[in-house]
């Protein structure tokens, strides 16, 4: 990958996609002379920065309707989009016993409506995707009125974990790449059924203020490469293949 100057690309990540991101990182460092500088955060509030003149060059959301916004407000050329990966909800936390599968879906219910379970951690469904898929699992089971008095809300998918790792919630929905990306601090997980809430497809785009920076198209390339889609299919996420 040459390239004839340096320079410093400007990234905002959605929170979920954190360490697949840091690999990518370095991987794209390692085979050019640029560097990028990355913001992580939910996706409703990077969209917000965006909005607001934030001085970004890429953006990788957790959803495709903040993308689809930019495009109408013609931030985003039609054409500067894509689907990058498509992403999973994963149940985690103390109270799923040792031994555990990941497809045991059968314990959901029974975790979620036990007394042992005090707190719930989610992201916020407002401004995070992963957040509003969480929820939508709860409607689906019909768990929503009943569970509204435990939950507690992450700023963003990061702060939904910390909230489950530090014991302040005993389960929380979480990204399953986030399992993944730390196998030796992993207890067992449940992955949700991906028919218990809506896809969460995760578009990437090159913001139209960024048309003119070799080093934003360069990077842009690589994240449609082979490289960087086998990078995305290690850490726990599916490729998509349209927008």
């Amino acid at each position: 990958m040459p390239f004839t100057y340096a320079d410093t690309i400007h990234v905002a990540v959605a929170s979920n996609f954190t360490a697949a991101f840091e690999q990518l990182k370095t991987q794209f460092e390692s085979e050019s002379e640029h560097k990028l500088i990355t913001s992580y955060g939910s996706t409703g509030k990077l969209y917000a920065q965006i909005v607001h003149g934030a001085p970004f060059q890429i953006f990788l959301a957790a959803d495709t309707q903040s993308i689809e916004k930019l495009i109408e407000q013609k931030r985003v050329r039609p054409a500067n989009h894509f689907v990058y990966a498509e992403g999973q909800l994963a149940l985690w936390g103390r109270l799923i016993p040792a031994g555990t599968e990941e497809n045991n879906t059968n314990l959901i219910r029974p975790l979620l409506t036990g007394t042992s379970l005090k707190k719930l951690a989610l992201a916020n469904p407002k401004t995070a995707p992963y957040g509003f898929a969480a929820q939508s699992v709860l409607q689906h089971l019909e768990l929503l009125p009943e569970l509204n008095h435990k939950l507690v809300y992450g700023e963003n998918i990061t702060q939904t974990l910390q909230f489950v790792s530090t014991g302040n919630a005993q389960l929380g929905f979480v990204a399953l790449s986030q399992l993944i990306a730390k196998p030796t601090e992993q207890s067992p997980y449940i992955a949700v059924p991906i028919e218990f809430y809506p896809p969460i497809r995760q578009a990437a785009a090159l913001l139209d203020s960024a048309q003119d920076y070799a080093a934003a198209v360069s990077f842009w390339r690589f994240l449609q490469s082979d490289q960087a889609q086998q990078i995305i299919l290690e850490n726990g996420y599916t490729v998509a293949t349209s927008s």
